[in-house]
């Protein structure tokens, strides 16, 4: 007969090799967050690498929400919780910064304007490391309230930014039912210049009140960047075949959607301003008449008139919106040889309320209001006499804009 310890001895044994593997098991199934499940998927996109570029920075605070909610901010919060998403499934990641800091300091090619080199800078680190993926973070900003949702933009004629546009997309509205936005085309000077897909995420907007409370809140960022990570490694992983059977599944919101062009007499002209639609970022035309004593006045008599009623805005009650702010002043214009030259003040840039779409709806909105006479074939702005930089840190003022043949005067 065994002595009662070795009965005892030989419940323990028992014990350690049927209980502690079932508490091993227990505690990987409870937390299914630590793991990172290893698939054909993950396997597939290891070894990328992903340049993160959250916008602005330093003195360059982006756009401002109305509790006092800067870009810069939240877009670096957004990049911090994508970066180590990424990071678990063996994708390498770069951010550009990881401070309240811009790259203009540093940077090698300090030529033009701060935010001209800031630019140059982000785009020089994402081809000097040969990325696989560019991905640039901004928040929104318009200046009707009603706005909402994240929405990606990649460069026109760039087939694989639009691919990766329309995956983030796609998996941001999953994330997000109630957005309705499309993968959109945005002609930004970071889009143009990366020698790989890129894209630009905007990740809200700012300028409405109840987004702009939830992009404040630490959930809601870990949110964005989960749908910008899945959308990212579906772009990874998915073969160009298949990524192009779900392309022709995407609809993809047209460039000028509400653009209307009412027909105008002799004494009219054409002001285009901000469609005040919630999911369109367009452009609305609407006719206005000339004063007697300039229907037959020199053409840049006559493009000073149409600019400055196209600053002034909208008329009150109107369902449109402006697209300049209206303490921008017109300094001069010139027309030479096809090409119309506009310097605005400062106030074009100080007094502007942000935002990607936005500064590309307000450089179309001169371009196509310009461009609607025939002598006019391009369009050169200028701010307080220079041509270099950008309004809000996204679109190349320094390019010369050809007019899109719209509606045209004599």
């Amino acid at each position: 007969m065994r002595p009662p310890y070795f009965a005892a001895l030989h419940v323990r044994v028992l014990f350690l090799c049927f209980a502690v593997p079932f508490l091993i098991f227990a505690w990987w199934w409870a937390t299914p967050h630590l793991i990172v499940p290893v698939s054909q998927m993950t396997q597939s996109v290891s070894g990328s690498l992903v340049v993160i570029d959250p916008g602005h920075g330093g003195a360059d605070p982006g756009a401002v929400g109305q509790s006092g909610l800067l870009e810069k901010d939240v877009v670096l919060w957004v990049a911090n919780s994508l970066e180590p998403l990424l990071n678990r499934v063996a994708v390498y990641t770069r951010k550009v910064r990881d401070g309240d800091y811009d790259l203009a300091q540093n940077a090698r090619n300090p030529s033009g304007s701060r935010k001209t080199a800031d630019l140059r800078e982000r785009v020089t680190q994402a081809n000097e490391v040969d990325a696989d993926l560019y991905i640039s973070l901004h928040a929104n900003s318009f200046p009707s309230p009603r706005w909402s949702g994240a929405q990606t933009f990649y460069y026109p004629g760039k087939e694989e930014g639009r691919r990766l546009a329309e995956s983030i997309q796609r998996r941001l509205v999953e994330a997000f039912p109630e957005n309705r936005r499309t993968a959109r085309p945005g002609e930004y000077f970071v889009l143009r210049e990366t020698e790989m897909p890129a894209v630009v995420v905007e990740i809200g907007f700012l300028s409405n009140p109840q987004e702009e409370e939830l992009l404040a809140t630490p959930d809601h960022q870990r949110k964005l960047a989960d749908a910008i990570y899945r959308g990212i490694v579906d772009f990874l992983a998915h073969s160009p075949a298949s990524a192009q059977r779900e392309a022709r599944a995407v609809s993809v919101e047209p460039v000028e959607k509400t653009l209307l062009t009412p027909e105008t007499a002799a004494d009219e002209f054409l002001l285009y301003f901000g469609s005040a639609q919630e999911t369109s970022a367009a452009l609305a035309a609407v006719a206005a008449t000339y004063p007697r004593e300039l229907v037959d006045a020199p053409i840049e008599q006559r493009i000073s008139h149409v600019l400055r009623s196209l600053i002034a805005g909208p008329n009150q009650g109107s369902s449109l919106l402006p697209t300049l702010p209206r303490e921008t002043k017109l300094l001069k214009v010139d027309v030479t040889k096809g090409q119309a030259i506009i310097d605005l003040s400062r106030e074009v840039r100080t007094r502007f309320w942000g935002g990607s779409r936005s500064e590309e709806l307000l450089i179309n909105s001169l371009v196509r209001t310009v461009g609607q006479f025939a002598q006019v074939q391009e369009v050169i702005l200028l701010v307080e006499g220079r041509g270099e930089g950008t309004l809000a840190g996204h679109v190349d003022i320094g390019a010369v804009f050809p007019v899109p043949r719209a509606p045209t005067r004599p």
